[in-house]
């Protein structure tokens, strides 16, 4: 599963190519705009993407049908989605940008890959790799970063 809009930065070509040799797994791609993307067409071709245009209230429940979550930026701020996905327990793998590293400890709670120049079949293997180590509990290992946590730990700082 993937939740994303589409940008350049979220590095379309590398989703391509992942959907591409891995034609026996099937993606969930959340998000907008992925039409803008020249290949989209070509890459719904294979038959194993599907794309999902819902409003943001109800990605919850589709990363419940999702066992391994994919980002595949090149630069992020976040990504939020990332933390979305592992509450829902989705096992994640991520490129190693925006916050993904501080949250993902690699091979425990998810895997990283690099974010500059990938390489495509070590992503593939990585995520064959999440499929076999979905049935752990991801979600106890993103509790601290719920809203509410963070809010409270804002307002402790503020008391200071």
């Amino acid at each position: 599963g993937l939740s994303s809009s589409f940008y350049e930065r979220k590095n379309p070509d590398l989703l391509f190519e992942i959907t591409r040799m891995m034609p026996d797994v099937s993606f969930r791609l959340i998000g907008k705009g992925w039409e803008n993307y020249a290949r989209f067409e070509e890459m719904l071709r294979f038959g194993n993407l599907e794309y999902i245009q819902a409003k943001y209230h109800e990605y919850p429940r589709y990363y419940q049908d999702v066992n391994v979550f994919l980002s595949t930026a090149k630069l992020e701020g976040g990504p939020i989605p990332l933390i979305e996905a592992m509450m829902a327990n989705c096992f994640p793998v991520a490129s190693d940008t925006g916050f993904c590293p501080d949250i993902i400890k690699h091979g425990k709670n998810g895997f990283l890959f690099p974010a500059d120049n990938p390489s495509v079949s070590e992503v593939c293997n990585l995520i064959e790799r999440g499929f076999e180590l979905s049935h752990f509990n991801i979600r106890d290992t993103v509790l601290d970063y719920t809203w509410d946590k963070f809010s409270s730990s804002i307002t402790d700082l503020a008391k200071k």
